[in-house]
């Protein structure tokens, strides 16, 4: 389907204001369907159907559109612009990607049929270019793509390169913070503050904490791209063991909730002791 549709036939060849008049004329019985259609230039047929629409305001029934109606109705709509702009106030951005997956959503939820991608579960692009020219104060954010990183390997590598502090029983830690926060929305002293954070939790100087962090990332958690956080903690700490891990993990979410302003719920905590890596 094109996203500029060219008209090719000469329905609508009339102006709103010509039509308005003609309707108003109708309604106050000035003139009849007749001569309001030949004095204002306007179809007979559509002139009848349009002054029956009475319980809709006369700019709404004068501006409807050609062609085929939006998908998704304009409540729902409403409702996603809302939740769009909300997102953009609380400084978290939602990406072109969002939007079409959250269009799906909502077409399925209300079993709306659709043509949208039942395999990747998004709306199409078409879509929504339509859906932006129908709400242009949209301000989306630009994808990012993030490079994959193998975690053992990494942390081999890194363990290798400091293996005599290993020996002097230093702790290492490696955090790797996967959020769909905006990365605008994240102060500049963030990681100095998580690094301190880390290293007072696992009791380490902070010259042994690594963190890496992924912000703009799309994910979704109980279908919902509501602000989340995936925290992978890779550490070689006897600190950390099954009656303690749930209390520690609690505090980094707790952390997190307050300098990024995600709900403690949507944090998760994973601790993967180094030690019992295979190593490759």
């Amino acid at each position: 389907m094109p996203r500029i549709y060219i008209q090719k036939n000469m329905r609508k060849q009339w102006t709103t204001d010509a039509m308005a008049a003609a309707i108003t004329a109708v309604r106050n019985k000035e003139m009849g369907y007749l001569k309001a259609s030949k004095t204002f230039g306007v179809p007979r047929a559509t002139l009848e159907r349009k002054v029956k629409c009475i319980d809709a305001p006369l700019s709404e029934v004068v501006n409807v559109p050609l062609g085929r109606k939006p998908i998704l109705s304009p409540h729902i709509e409403a409702e996603l612009v809302s939740y769009i702009t909300e997102m953009e106030s609380r400084l978290f951005g939602v990406t072109c990607t969002d939007v079409r997956r959250m269009a799906y959503q909502l077409a399925k939820k209300n079993n709306i049929k659709t043509n949208f991608n039942i395999d990747n579960e998004m709306a199409g692009k078409d879509w929504l270019a339509s859906f932006l020219t129908r709400h242009p104060q949209l301000s989306l954010q630009e994808e990012q793509c993030m490079q994959c990183v193998s975690c053992n390997k990494w942390w081999h590598t890194k363990c290798a390169a400091a293996e005599s502090d290993i020996k002097m029983a230093k702790v290492q830690v490696a955090a790797f913070i996967t959020t769909n926060v905006d990365s605008k929305s994240i102060n500049e002293s963030f990681l100095s503050s998580c690094s301190i954070m880390v290293s007072k939790l696992f009791y380490t100087d902070v010259q042994y904490v690594t963190l890496e962090l992924q912000t703009n990332v799309t994910m979704m958690r109980a279908a919902s791209i509501a602000p989340m956080l995936n925290l992978k903690l890779f550490h070689n700490s006897d600190k950390v063991d099954n009656s303690s891990k749930h209390d520690l993990a609690k505090q980094v979410a707790s952390w997190f909730a307050k300098h990024l302003r995600i709900p403690e719920d949507r944090v998760l905590v994973l601790f993967i002791d180094t030690r019992l890596c295979n190593a490759e």
